[in-house]
């Protein structure tokens, strides 16, 4: 089919000027892709499909293979997985689930983080890149036939009854004696929290939960702020 849109030409753009970017600018730019994939709804409606039947965590196992005695990721070669996994994986960057610089050092060495950021360039967004355009350009024939879950939704509001405790954990973290690196980890895994309370998946809900709560307790932190957001996921049935 002819496609007469500007968006793939506005992603293949944005993705040329990451990597030109500077490393420390990276989140901004991930930020701006997703939205620039939320803005034309031809990635919509390919994304919506690919990600229908799609499960991260075993799209994660896959992809990840060991080579000369240590892990690195290789993309699916199947276009639909491929732009699914690689849409999850950016999220996971946003939301701070993964840190892009250490993914990038960790599955794609090289001599120095620049030099890995050019390889996760070249082994995942280059092909992800081509692999949406066809999707696109071509249609999404069939949903992805991956080992699917049945995604369990909490009720809705869950998120905004929940959103005056993230608030105030945020405040008694930044006002606590913790240093100023255990204080960003907190600050990621309540960014992760939030935006999964937004989406509503019970799963990744309780998945992220669990390792802010143990961190916080860890730490002796937040323990009235903690009594309350078990409450109220026990009250929209997140929790038992």
């Amino acid at each position: 089919m002819e496609y007469n849109g500007e968006g793939i030409e506005a992603l293949a753009a944005l993705i040329e000027e990451m990597k030109r970017t500077s490393i420390i600018l990276l989140d901004k730019k991930v930020k701006e892709l997703l939205k620039l994939l939320a803005y034309y709804s031809e990635f919509r409606d390919v994304l919506t499909e690919v990600n229908k039947n799609y499960v991260h965590e075993d799209g994660k196992r896959r992809a990840l293979v060991t080579f000369v005695g240590r892990d690195v990721i290789k993309v699916p070669t199947d276009n639909k997985e491929l732009v699914a996994f690689v849409s999850n994986l950016l999220v996971e960057f946003d939301s701070g689930a993964e840190d892009i610089m250490d993914f990038a050092s960790r599955y794609f060495p090289s001599e120095s983080t620049q030099g890995s950021i050019a390889l996760f360039m070249k082994e995942v967004m280059d092909p992800f890149k081509k692999a949406i355009a066809y999707l696109v350009v071509n249609g999404v024939e069939e949903e992805y036939k991956g080992e699917g879950r049945v995604v369990a939704f909490a009720a809705n509001g869950i998120y905004e009854q929940t959103e005056s405790i993230i608030v105030n954990m945020i405040d008694e973290i930044t006002e606590s004696n913790l240093n100023e690196k255990d204080k960003d980890d907190c600050f990621l895994m309540l960014e992760g929290l939030a935006a999964a309370l937004d989406t509503r998946d019970i799963l990744m809900i309780r998945a992220i939960w669990c390792g802010l709560k143990k961190e916080l307790e860890k730490n002796n932190l937040c323990k009235v702020q903690i009594g309350r957001m078990q409450e109220q996921m026990k009250l929209y049935l997140v929790l038992k």
